[in-house]
């Protein structure tokens, strides 16, 4: 072998040892690695697809995908170059490119693991649920040891509402890793009853571990506040949840004081009939659902979602965005400038909503938008989109609450449901502005009682689906009636009087 081959391979052999260096995280020394071998060999696939790899880890997302679109056009059936290029996509947002990429990549290399587990995970930024659980199976099938494929599907299945099959996979997973948290944690929230001793126990000595971060830590105490609540521990299981959100809510920085400031200038700024979109029809394929995380919402959701005219949105904070870019372009918060907004900047807002959940609408299908806390937006909304509809979603106060206070949400969601102090005043906020959109559009908004769904699905499904003009679909009352119903807040008698105190309006 001559000095040029053995430096080749030399070169080629730094290109396997990057590759695990970033698997390992070590992104120092795989990233000086990456720059020896690429002196050798610069024009190289595996080195452009590396580099462009480093610079996407590296959080260099604009470097990474010229690079990788440049190696791609030069490569264009190279499955790697797909797969990375996938990945980077799905990070900058654009979704539907990330999955035509990675279905490309898993074509040119039906074997790669790697590949179908991160279109997975790409068809669930898009909120394709049901493809995504079977592309992880796929993954499994050519790699059962494949840890991330093994939880992501766990998680899908969950998600799916899909909870036997969910357990199952998680339980093999804990047969492999006994001791993941992430599997021990995802066990206990969709099978809480069926956890064995062993089980029980494992998850208890989780909640002390001092591996686990803050994050994760406090996912394992709400996980055993629910196996204890299973258990029919009702006084354990409330001391678990109350250490849970205690130091959930220490980690947020939440007002409700100025939060209901907020609803105040809200209500203010739109006590005069603002400008509209001159376009009536604008929006008129779009339901919004407000309200709050629970039982009653989790039914309505299946409900829709089970509609072969409706498509589902993933829950992205879409007209959030619309309104923090249209406060960021004129440098005034909302709703200061909703006073100076003319019928053309309205029009241009409803576009640009439009555009931003298109990837989620379909041609001749109503778009049902989940983004639950959306209400304190609904003047904003007729304003740019005339045409659209809301479903308010009603429960009852004290179960809708508390259903809240025991739900581990992703860390920074709904940040007043860690305190019964902050739960009062929200219910009470969402409750007098809810009532104020009532009263000025009154044929927009549809008010859906949550109890309703589960006792006489088959009428208040009929209803609602009447609202958003579609027609009756059984299948949708059987999803209703289906979702599992949380425990109710009476199991818990006493503990909760100070939140009961808290929500009589006549108490406040």
């Amino acid at each position: 072998m001559n000095p040029d081959e053995v430096a080749v391979a030399a070169a080629r052999n730094e290109l396997l040892q990057v590759n695990a260096s970033l698997r390992r995280g070590e992104f120092d020394h795989a990233e000086a690695m990456l720059a020896d071998a690429a002196r050798i060999l610069p024009d190289d696939a595996e080195t452009l697809r590396l580099q462009g790899l480093v610079h996407h880890l590296r959080g260099r997302l604009g470097d990474a995908l010229g690079l990788l679109r440049a190696a791609h056009a030069r490569w264009p059936d190279h499955a790697g170059i797909l797969n990375t290029l996938g990945g980077a996509l799905r990070d900058a947002g654009d979704s539907e490119g990330a999955i035509a990429a990675l279905r490309k990549s898993c074509e040119l290399d039906p074997l790669a693991a790697a590949a179908w587990y991160n279109l997975g995970v790409a068809l669930i930024s898009h909120g394709r649920n049901e493809e995504a659980a079977a592309v992880f199976a796929r993954a499994l099938d050519i790699d059962p040891m494949h840890l991330a494929a093994q939880l992501a599907h766990a998680d899908t299945l969950a998600r799916l509402q899909q909870r036997e099959q969910a357990a199952a996979r998680y339980r093999t997973t804990l047969q492999i890793h006994p001791d993941n948290a992430r599997a021990q944690i995802g066990l206990a929230a969709v099978d809480a009853a069926s956890l064995t001793d062993g089980e029980f126990a494992a998850l208890r000595s989780l909640t002390n571990a001092s591996a686990l971060g803050d994050n994760e830590r406090v996912a394992a105490q709400f996980a055993f506040a629910h196996a204890l609540e299973a258990r029919g521990d009702s006084e354990a299981a409330f001391a678990a949840f109350t250490t849970a959100n205690a130091a959930r809510r220490q980690a947020l920085n939440w007002n409700s004081a100025h939060f209901s400031q907020l609803i105040d200038q809200v209500a203010d700024a739109f006590a005069q009939p603002a400008a509209r979109n001159p376009d009536t029809s604008s929006g008129n394929d779009v339901v919004l659902v407000v309200g709050w995380p629970g039982d009653g919402t989790d039914r309505l959701m299946a409900a829709l979602a089970a509609h072969p005219e409706v498509s589902v949105g993933s829950g992205a904070p879409e007209l959030v965005n619309v309104i923090q870019e249209e406060s960021t372009r004129r440098g005034a918060a909302f709703p200061v400038w909703v006073a100076t907004a003319s019928a053309d900047d309205w029009q241009r807002l409803g576009r640009r909503y439009l555009e931003r959940s298109a990837r989620w609408r379909r041609p001749h299908a109503v778009y049902v938008d989940p983004a639950l806390p959306n209400w304190p937006f609904l003047g904003a909304l007729f304003s740019m989109l005339p045409g659209a509809r809301v479903i308010d979603m009603r429960g009852d106060a004290l179960e809708t609450c508390w259903a809240c206070y025991r739900r581990p949400f992703p860390r920074g969601s709904e940040a007043y449901a860690y305190d019964f102090a902050d739960l009062a005043a929200h219910w009470h906020d969402h409750e007098r502005l809810m009532l104020y959109w009532h009263a000025r559009h009154a044929q927009r908004i549809y008010q859906q009682d949550g109890s309703r769904l589960a006792t006489e699905p088959a009428a208040a499904v009929r209803g609602l689906l009447e609202f958003c003009a579609l027609p009756f679909a059984a299948e949708c009352a059987k999803k209703a009636a289906a979702a599992p119903a949380v425990v109710p807040a009476n199991v818990y008698g006493r503990h909760l009087d100070p939140l009961r105190r808290l929500l009589d309006p006549f108490a406040r």
